[in-house]
């Protein structure tokens, strides 16, 4: 039997993350939305897709939201740019959590 996806997400730099999902129903229930980066002063990128893909993975394992998921994970991203090295640049849950009160974004765009 072959298996298809049900959901992707990516990592697209200083425009935030794209998540698509099918919704179970073909091609006529495809959903994709951009998630709007958080505008920070970039030191250094070194490091920043992990911090999104490793944010990603903790979301998705507890179940959050998919939304929410590709938010949180768009702050790690954010959070990881803000200094030099890659380990130090990570952020705990309340850093991104007062990353993500605190910081305007970019305008959403790419709703389908």
């Amino acid at each position: 039997m072959i298996r298809a996806a049900r959901m992707a997400a990516t990592c697209v730099g200083s425009l935030g993350g794209r998540v698509g999902a099918d919704r179970r129903g073909g091609a006529s229930r495809i959903w994709t939305r951009t998630v709007p980066a958080y505008l920070v002063t970039a030191i250094d990128t070194t490091g920043a897709g992990d911090a999104f893909s490793a944010a990603l993975a903790v979301r998705l394992a507890e179940g959050a939201a998919l939304d929410e998921d590709v938010e949180f994970a768009c702050a790690a991203g954010a959070y990881s740019v803000q200094s030099a090295e890659t380990v130090p640049s990570y952020a705990t849950r309340p850093r991104l959590a007062a990353l993500m009160e605190r910081c305007p974004r970019r305008s959403a765009v790419g709703e389908e």
